[in-house]
């Protein structure tokens, strides 16, 4: 079985202090740890430490954050109740068991957390004395745009410390094939899945890095994104996305792509400004015709700052089989959309009629090609009532009932 090491492993000892500013330490391993405690080499990864007065931020870049694939794991070590002997206090200086394989800790640690690159698994555990359990998960959430991931775990689940030894790593768990990466420092370790960490960095935020250093120190982030999904209805795909909280936010640009990568803003969300609840909004992107569609969000604060969401694709193929949508909305007043797919392409018929099957219009009459079809239909002449529409298609033929009520 190959077994790989690369580069970035971490281990710093941390002084959270509780204020009101949200203060982040970005390392870089080539450039930010004092001169004799260099490390040589590393590279392709920067992992972020980030707290707050109640919460511990976690974060990383890389190229395989964006991968997306749920055999590649971020993960942490953290040690809560840190000893001035690491290998002291009431952790564990082994690691959780991944394919019976386990990796030896530079201190006890009493806390592990787990990321997918996909985003669909979150979990953190504690050393209960004797084994690893499933710690707390209330509160715990992942923000990942592009190559990089923040994870927000609220320091009550980890005992509400005052300092933290950390190690940070990513493994790529596949069977016969499993590699530990991202790790630093080099020496001492031994190359493989099952990596033995027996170096480490301590620092305080007195000397070697200071939170008071610009150059060590990066703006908050103002809107902390913790989903974001698109879903067809008919023609129209819908955008839905919530933030956990807010910050200075302005609004969002929703921006599309169809080939190439060549973004369009099709349209704008106002924000919430400054919200420490969760906050739901939706967009909805209408009339599109067949074909693959990609969106992204441009969150843009008070000041002008932005920040890009993922992006998020879907796929308005080539209709299956012929099909008449309910319309949208339904009740209405006084127009409406109505919907339907053609997997082959010829003559479309589309007629109103009322209740007592007389014809009142006929709404689409001509040739149309493969695809989703949606049609404005304005009902200011009609009076209040039940009506109902058909498709005829070929051999096709289905009918709806739609409700006008002024």
């Amino acid at each position: 079985m190959k077994k790989i090491l690369q580069n970035f492993f971490m281990v710093l000892i941390f002084l959270l202090a509780v204020g009101t500013t949200y203060t982040t330490i970005t390392i870089d391993g080539n450039n930010d740890f004092e001169s004799d405690e260099a490390v040589l080499g590393t590279g392709g990864s920067i992992y972020y430490i980030t707290w707050d007065a109640n919460y511990l931020y976690l974060g990383a870049q890389n190229s395989d954050i964006d991968d997306n694939i749920s055999t590649k794991w971020l993960y942490f070590y953290l040690d809560s109740d840190p000893q001035l002997i690491p290998i002291t206090g009431t952790g564990t200086t082994t690691g959780l068991t991944y394919n019976t394989q386990q990796p030896t800790l530079p201190f006890t640690a009493n806390y592990h957390f787990r990321w997918k690159t996909d985003n669909t698994y979150i979990n953190l555990q504690e050393y209960n004395g004797s084994t690893w359990v499933n710690g707390t998960q209330t509160g715990i959430s992942a923000f990942q745009t592009g190559q990089y991931v923040e994870i927000r775990i609220p320091l009550a689940n980890i005992g509400s410390p005052t300092q933290i030894y950390l190690v940070g790593a990513m493994i790529n768990e596949v069977a016969f094939g499993e590699w530990t990466y991202y790790q630093t420092p080099q020496n001492g370790h031994t190359d493989g899945y099952d990596p033995n960490f027996i170096s480490r960095f301590g620092f305080t935020l007195t000397s070697g890095i200071s939170p008071n250093d610009p150059a060590y120190v990066d703006a908050a982030l103002p809107v902390e994104l913790t989903t974001f999904s698109a879903s067809k209805i008919g023609s129209t795909v819908k955008l839905t996305w919530n933030t956990a909280t807010e910050i200075n936010n302005f609004g969002f640009e929703v921006e599309r792509s169809v080939i190439n990568d060549n973004w369009t803003k099709i349209g704008f969300v106002n924000g919430n400004g400054n919200s420490s609840s969760p906050k739901s909004y939706t967009f909805e992107d209408k009339n599109l015709t067949s074909g693959k569609y990609s969106y992204r969000l441009k969150q843009i604060d008070n000041n002008g700052s932005f920040e890009y969401s993922k992006t998020i694709k879907i796929d308005l193929g080539t209709p299956e089989k012929f099909e008449l949508s309910q319309n949208y909305p339904n009740p209405f007043n006084p127009t409406t959309t109505i919907s339907f797919s053609l997997p082959e392409s010829g003559n479309v018929k589309l007629t109103l009629y009322n209740l007592i099957g007389q014809v009142l219009g006929t709404i689409v009459n001509e040739y149309k090609e493969s695809g989703i079809h949606t049609i404005n239909f304005d009902g200011s002449e009609l009076n209040s009532g039940i009506y109902i529409y058909k498709l005829q298609a070929g051999s096709f033929v289905e009918t709806k009932k739609m409700i006008l009520m002024k």
